[in-house]
C-alpha cells in the first residue's frame, strides 16, 4: 500500500514539473509567479536534467529567464549531458542570454558530455556575435572535443562566415587555428 501511495506522489510531482516546464516555455510569467506562490519548486529538473533556466533560454523567454535568475535558479546547472545554460545560450540568435550569463560563469571553457565548449556551440550555430562575446571574455578557441574537432571545424572553411570568425580572433589577438592545443 505504501508503494502505491509513494508512486502516486511521484507521479503527481512529475506532472507538476512538466506543467512548470510548459509554463516556462510559454513565457507566462504571471502563471509561474502564481505557481511559485502556491509552493511550486522553481529548482525542478525535467527528465533530461534540464533546469527551468535551460527551458527559458531554449524558448527565448527573456522575462522568464530574468524572473528565474532573480529567484536564485542555478545558472550553472549541468543536465544529464553536462549541457549548461552557457551552452544553450551560445546557440541562441539573441545574445541577451549569453550576455546575462557571462559575468557569472564559473568556467567559460566547461565542456558538455561530447567535449564541446560554448565556443563550439556558437560556431556550430554560426553565431559570430556569440563567438565574439565568448572570446572577449577569455574563452579558448583551441580546445578540441572528444572527436578531436576544434570549434572552428564547425564553420565552413571558406566564405564570408569563416572570415567573420577569423576577424574576431584577430581583433582579440588570437591566431585563427584549426590545430588543437598540444597537451603538456
Amino acid at each position: 500500500m505504501a508503494f502505491l501511495k509513494n508512486l502516486r506522489k511521484d507521479m503527481n510531482e512529475i506532472s507538476k514539473t512538466r506543467e512548470l516546464f510548459k509554463t516556462v516555455a510559454s513565457g507566462d510569467v504571471k502563471k509561474i509567479r502564481k505557481a511559485v506562490s502556491q509552493g511550486a519548486n522553481i529548482h525542478s529538473l525535467n527528465e533530461h536534467g534540464d533546469s527551468l533556466i535551460h527551458e527559458a533560454i531554449k524558448h527565448g523567454r527573456k522575462e522568464m529567464f530574468d524572473y528565474l535568475r532573480d529567484r536564485g535558479v542555478n545558472q550553472d546547472h549541468a543536465n544529464k549531458l553536462l549541457i549548461r545554460a552557457i551552452h544553450v545560450a551560445s546557440r541562441q540568435k539573441d545574445s541577451y542570454f549569453l550576455q546575462q550569463l557571462l559575468p557569472y560563469v564559473q568556467d567559460i571553457n566547461v565542456k558538455d558530455v561530447d567535449g564541446n565548449t560554448a565556443v563550439r556551440h556558437a560556431c556550430e550555430a554560426g553565431l559570430v556575435k556569440n563567438f565574439e562575446l565568448l572570446i572577449k571574455k577569455g574563452a579558448d578557441h583551441t580546445i578540441s572535443n572528444k572527436r578531436g574537432r576544434l570549434p572552428l571545424n564547425a564553420v565552413p572553411p571558406k566564405g564570408k562566415l569563416r572570415e567573420e570568425f577569423n576577424e574576431v580572433l584577430i581583433k582579440y589577438g588570437k591566431i585563427p587555428s584549426l590545430t588543437p592545443k598540444k597537451k603538456k
